[in-house]
């Protein structure tokens, strides 16, 4: 394991790709249940950041509201072309 790997394995200095109240993107569609499916290009709001930023807790208002655990792969910057 390199230094950094050490770093974020002790809880160092190394910091989530998204912050708490950042906007991100789906980079993919989403099976949240119910039958209820977030299409990708979805916005939503950072409300949680777990494990260092391997997960993030977004909510969605758009097509429908819900919360979610979204793993850092599936997330985009909105700001930033797909």
């Amino acid at each position: 394991m390199g230094a950094l790997g050490r770093k974020a394995a002790r809880g160092g200095d190394v910091r989530p790709r998204f912050s708490e109240h950042s906007l991100v993107r789906l980079a993919a569609h989403m099976d949240v249940g119910g039958g209820r499916v977030l299409p990708a290009g979805a916005v939503g709001a950072v409300i949680g950041v777990w494990a260092g930023g391997t997960a993030y807790e977004v909510e969605f208002s758009e097509p429908f509201h819900v919360v979610a655990t979204v793993s850092e792969a599936e997330l985009a910057d909105p700001t930033k072309p797909s």
